[in-house]
């Protein structure tokens, strides 16, 4: 790996030197070629086409399956533009001659006269061979078949529409990404052939599938072979390289969990992975994060024998287990990369400095192959700015292993995000030009802006101006028209997101109507291809907003008592007597509401709780302390803030009694209060009694319940089955909105 990073490091250096520095006409060229180029050679020259006016002329040693996949592209795309236009028989103009090849082709060379600029991949270049009141003669050379793809894509950008006629607003261009392997992601569907050539078109040459899906699913059905197919068609044209990620650890309920000790299992993923790497994938990313269990600050097994295989330590065994593949598979592909996103992704903090944490680190890069990679998102999981620090703190736990970098970026601002990130400026060195972008570039609207403007950043982070690139992101995605009523969309959506995450109602009333205004305006709007626009991300946004304006939380009053109350699942009536009383009721308004009930003493307070359920509820066994208890079937979750500005608290527990619990919403490893729960399972449901001490709750920086003070609170149960929400506190869509727990005022 050592030299492959001194050689980026001083290709990255070159093109540094050479196009660090924008010229004024650079600067003026926003809204044409996207992402931004690299270097404009000339000034704009606009050259109207005329059909039949114009024609393409392909190097013969450039005449590959890879060149006329983008040479019909290219004319699909161009006669589709004429083909709206009528002109009449004896309309007459310029000759247009566009010229294509590999910069190593015979005639594609000579076309440059020997001037080839040394770019890396993906790079292309567009020259004038000849330019004459009569005739213009243009050639546009790839480094390679992407490099040739990108440089197509930018000729295409370049006609646009001005009264009524087609103009060619050509420019000589020197270009190239600066980071080389930008994987966009689609996490919600399977991609077909032309969701590729759209990305394509973006001049994305990367994509990564996240399955998130039970990884035992991932298997030659149709539906699977047929997005495998349609990646391997793109791969063997060498337009674009694909990613697989798979979760190991998203499990149906009531099924096992992965278990490294299992031969049975390690040999499936590895099978898996096979069929993958034999569609031509070449990066494939095994995911542990986000359900890695945890006690304290202790990465731990699923499964007993686990630990007992690899020395109680889950760091050992995740490296074990992407030794395993390797070892599998590179011999039958050897240039299959391997990847793994580890366990302290799981968390908003990686909390690396603690030592169980590091001992994880360290751990699997024992145990890993070196050329294995380590994925990392950052000092957080949504990490705006990263730091040469962060990486080193990383680097330093490992065991020689490289890295790249996993980014969030589309979680901000959300549904509406542009990129806005801020990386060091050796990090793509750092990250071997490899970044995974996390989203849903297929099934997510309004995502695909964001990104274009993360592509736009990171194919020439110098010349990047977000609020630009976003304007000519939607513009290339929705047309002109709907370009200012977006950017005010957004900016609307964001000042009410301000307001809605502090909790002021009053400002979030002023400033709503704004954001309705902006709403219907580009809800009005159809695309350029004549569609409606996609709003379902943003009717939510827009309900959640409407309600919290408008909501009124409740308020309950909860007696101090002075019985000796006995947690043990039994709501005894004598103990319970003068405890307030409160409902969860469902959206639907028609199920059976939840009861529940609420106490205090000088220690803490108590909660009792009656579920009506007449299903027949799967057994689950027993579960380690903080599992994903929030996946299970039916269970009730309760959050209590302490103080009005302080943090809150997160408990979950299943009608089963397995527990999860964790300070606001960071993740349940870091903090295991030590309270009391006693589930009681019913013919017709289930009940349980809780306690939570106060003393437990020092990280929460609480108020000692006493008369008049005041603690703010919601209760939620959800039945999975169902899809029924059941709610204290109504309208949060999202249980970790604070603004709409209601008052808990002890007297």
């Amino acid at each position: 790996m050592g030299k492959i990073r001194a050689a980026l490091t001083a290709v990255l250096m070159l093109f540094c030197m050479a196009y660090g520095n924008a010229s004024e006409l650079e600067r003026e060229w926003d809204g044409v070629i996207y992402p931004r180029p690299q270097k404009i050679l000339s000034e704009v020259e606009k050259i109207e086409l005329i059909h039949g006016h114009f024609a393409m002329q392909i190097d013969p040693e450039a005449r590959t399956s890879a060149t006329i996949v983008t040479a019909n592209y290219f004319a699909n795309s161009i006669k589709e533009k004429f083909a709206t236009f009528s002109y009449p028989p004896d309309a007459s103009g310029k000759r247009v001659v566009m010229r294509y090849g590999l910069i190593s082709n015979n005639q594609t060379y000579n076309d440059l006269n020997g001037d080839v600029p040394m770019l890396p991949e993906q790079g292309y270049v567009i020259r004038t061979v000849e330019n004459t009141p009569e005739q213009l003669i243009f050639v546009v050379a790839g480094v390679d078949p992407r490099g040739l793809w990108n440089g197509i894509n930018t000729v295409l950008q370049m006609i646009s529409v001005e009264d009524g006629k087609f103009i060619l607003n050509y420019v000589e261009v020197e270009d190239y990404p600066y980071w080389p392997e930008r994987f966009v992601s689609e996490a919600n569907k399977l991609v077909d052939e032309q969701d590729l050539l759209d990305i394509a078109a973006m001049k994305v040459g990367n994509f990564a599938l996240q399955y998130r899906k039970d990884w035992k699913s991932f298997t030659d059905s149709p539906e699977i072979i047929a997005s495998l197919s349609a990646m391997q068609k793109m791969s063997s044209l060498d337009l674009m390289r694909f990613m697989l990620l798979l979760h190991i650890y998203v499990t149906p309920n009531n099924e096992p969990h992965f278990n490294i000790a299992s031969e049975e299992d390690v040999q499936g993923l590895i099978d898996r992975c096979r069929m993958a790497a034999e569609y031509g994938i070449e990066t494939i990313m095994i995911c542990v994060d986000d359900y890695t269990p945890r006690v304290g600050n202790e990465y731990t097994f699923f499964n007993e024998d686990e630990a007992r295989a690899f020395d109680n330590s889950i760091g050992k065994a995740h490296g074990y287990l992407m030794r395993r593949i390797y070892e599998a598979l590179i011999p039958d592909f050897p240039s299959l990369r391997l990847a793994m996103v580890g366990a302290p992704y799981s968390v908003n903090r990686h909390e690396i400095h603690l030592d169980s944490i590091a001992k994880y680190i360290k751990d699997w890069g024992q145990e890993a192959p070196l050329d294995v990679f380590w994925v990392w998102t950052g000092p957080e999981v949504c990490s705006p700015k990263i730091s040469k620090e962060d990486y080193l703190a990383f680097q330093e736990l490992l065991n020689g292993q490289d890295l790249f970098v996993w980014d969030n970026s589309n979680m901000f601002s959300y549904p509406m995000p542009r990129w806005e990130t801020e990386f060091y400026p050796e990090m793509a060195d750092d990250s071997y030009g490899i970044i995974y972008m996390n989203g849903g570039i297929v099934s997510r609207w309004w995502c695909r802006p964001y990104f274009m403007t993360a592509n736009d950043y990171l194919w020439n982070p110098e010349g990047y101006n977000p609020e630009s690139s976003y304007r000519e992101a939607l513009r290339k995605l929705y047309g002109v028209d709907a370009v200012a009523p977006a950017e005010e969309l957004r900016k609307c959506m964001i000042a009410c997101q301000n307001a809605f995450e502090a909790g002021d109602r009053q400002e979030l009333t002023a400033k709503l109507p704004e954001f309705q205004a902006a709403y219907n305006k580009v809800k009005s709007i159809k695309t350029r291809s004549g569609e409606d626009m996609d709003m379902t991300t943003l009717d939510q946004v827009m309900n959640k907003m409407v309600t919290f304006s408008s909501v009124q939380v409740p308020t309950l009053k909860v007696p101090k008592t002075t019985a000796n109350v006995a947690v043990d699942g039994e709501i005894n009536s004598e103990e319970w007597q003068n405890a307030a009383e409160f409902t969860l009721v469902a959206n639907d308004e028609d199920s059976t509401p939840v009861k529940g009930k609420a106490m205090y003493d000088d220690r803490g307070v108590y909660f009792a709780f009656e579920v009506f359920n007449d299903a027949e509820l799967p057994p689950l066994g027993e579960q380690p302390h903080d599992s994903s208890v929030y996946l299970n079937d039916d269970h009730l979750e309760v959050f209590l803030q302490p103080s009005a500005m302080g943090k809150y608290g997160h408990w979950c527990f299943d009608y089963e009694g397995n527990r999860f619990d964790e300070p606001g919403n960071e993740g349940g490893f870091m903090w295991n209060p030590d309270w009391q729960l006693k589930v009681k399972r019913l013919n017709n449901g289930w009940q349980a009694e809780m306690f939570i001490p106060v003393a437990e709750l020092e990280i929460l920086t609480p108020k000692a319940p006493a008369t008049g003070v005041m603690w703010r609170a919601n209760f939620f149960r959800f039945d999975a089955p169902q899809k029924k929400v059941f709610s204290w506190s109504r309208g949060g869509d999202r249980f970790h909105d604070t603004q709409f727990f209601g008052d808990l005022i002890f007297e």
